[in-house]
């Protein structure tokens, strides 16, 4: 049986050199289990969304330039990934919701829902002790990643989501409370923690499998934040000869003056 943790809010932080830093959270939506991907700790707020394209043809490894078919911002975005699939990029009151796309319904998907890396933890506020107390609450709970020994100070998250019986046929040996083994269809076995809404909640019989990893630095500046999400369905994916999208942030952008003269941006104020 799985054990996922449960709340409204999720966080996620990462301890490494004796520091402890927030970086971004996972909420589920009370209202109709709506799923949103929040960045309110990046300390820097002007970047680059966009609609990414994977050209049909493409041979991969592939360099894509996100920043073409995007807007800027002087705001952190949040991603929002509701039930029929819609996905967008907002924050109320701040941006206009342009950049959006119909992705897959939340009853369809089975794997892959988003990807963040980071890199630079001096962008995050960081504390020395855990930043919050790991409260059995249904409102907020705080999941650390331990990454002391990790040899650099960029890191890949990547989120699947999953129904409860997809997430226990695809697991392999005995779960440790939310502590999940997972085998891919190519025999890639993978290590996760299972987070999900409070049992009152929609989708409360779905879970999200979290991992996470060290990587090799995302360029030579010292901080940067990536999102991707809001992908296509595996079989537009996988066949080569259509076009693929999906949304995609990144910040700290430079050139912020320049770039909103040609892109346009989606700041309401």
């Amino acid at each position: 049986m799985l054990n996922p943790h449960r709340a409204e809010c999720i966080v996620i932080a990462v301890k490494r050199k004796g520091n402890y830093s927030k970086v971004f959270q996972i909420v589920f939506s009370k209202r109709d289990g709506s799923i949103y991907i929040n960045f309110p700790y990046f300390k820097h707020s002007k970047g680059v969304v966009s609609i990414a394209t994977m050209p049909a043809g493409a041979k991969y490894p592939l360099e894509v330039s996100f920043i073409e078919s995007g807007k800027v911002t002087s705001h952190l975005v949040k991603y929002s990934h509701h039930p029929d699939g819609m996905a967008h990029f907002s924050q109320d009151g701040y941006v206009k919701t342009q950049i959006r796309k119909q992705s897959i319904a939340l009853t369809e998907l089975d794997g892959h829902f988003f990807t963040v890396q980071l890199q630079g933890l001096s962008a995050y506020d960081a504390q020395n002790k855990i930043p919050e107390k790991f409260a059995l609450s249904q409102k907020k709970r705080i999941l650390t990643y331990l990454m002391d020994n990790s040899p650099t100070d960029a890191f890949k998250f990547v989120g699947r989501w999953f129904s409860e019986a997809n997430a226990l046929s695809r697991s392999t040996g005995q779960i440790q409370g939310p502590i999940i083994t997972s085998v891919t269809s190519e025999g890639i076995r993978r290590i996760g923690v299972l987070v999900s809404a409070p049992k009152t909640y929609p989708f409360s019989d779905y879970c999200l499998m979290l991992t996470c990893e060290s990587i090799n630095p995302l360029n030579d500046d010292s901080t940067a934040l990536t999102f991707a999400g809001g992908f296509d369905h595996s079989n537009v994916i996988n066949d080569h000869s259509k076009d693929t999208t999906f949304l995609f942030l990144s910040y700290p952008t430079e050139n912020f003056d320049e770039l909103k003269d040609r892109l346009g941006s989606i700041d309401i104020r």
